[in-house]
């Protein structure tokens, strides 16, 4: 049974799915773009319980100092959990911000419950049925490049894995 997988794409952006373990599902792109570096962390509402983020929290807040970046509203803000981040800043710091919080996300695993793979993947599917009705930056583009029904195939079976 697997835990979880990471999934990159863009300039450099991972998604932590976890599958048999009761923890959200943790994003981040690093993007420059424009001679700017942009770094936005999602950490989303996927979990069946409750789980304690206080340290992914206080990595979000020894960054405070770095200026954040305005993002737009979005259907999935509701499921957008504190941890979550957008920031601009230097290359070298945004990499630190993300080298800390992806710790901080993998460390909870081993004491992340387990829950049965069929309610968590139910769970995670209000997410991706989410993202593909009502589209995001990542599922918009891949719309426009592979057409719609390609892009909810690539999104269901191989990005999340919810069928």
């Amino acid at each position: 049974m697997r835990e979880g997988f990471i999934v990159p794409r863009r300039n450099l952006l991972s998604k932590v799915y976890p599958y048999a373990k009761d923890l959200p599902l943790y994003s981040y792109d690093l993007i420059s773009a424009f001679g700017k570096r942009i770094l936005i962390e999602e950490v989303y509402d996927t979990q069946l319980n409750p789980v304690d983020l206080s340290a992914m929290q206080a990595v979000k807040d020894t960054y405070r100092d770095l200026k954040d970046k305005p993002l737009k509203p979005a259907w999935y803000d509701n499921l957008r959990l504190p941890p979550s981040t957008a920031k601009v800043g230097a290359a070298s710091r945004l990499s630190a911000l993300v080298s800390e919080m992806t710790s901080a996300y993998i460390d909870m695993f081993p004491t992340a419950s387990n829950v049965d793979s069929a309610a968590k993947t139910a769970r995670n599917r209000i997410y991706v049925e989410g993202l593909i009705s009502n589209g995001g930056p990542a599922f918009d583009t891949i719309s426009k490049m592979l057409g719609v029904e390609a892009a909810k195939t690539l999104f269901r079976h191989y990005i999340f894995g919810t069928e």
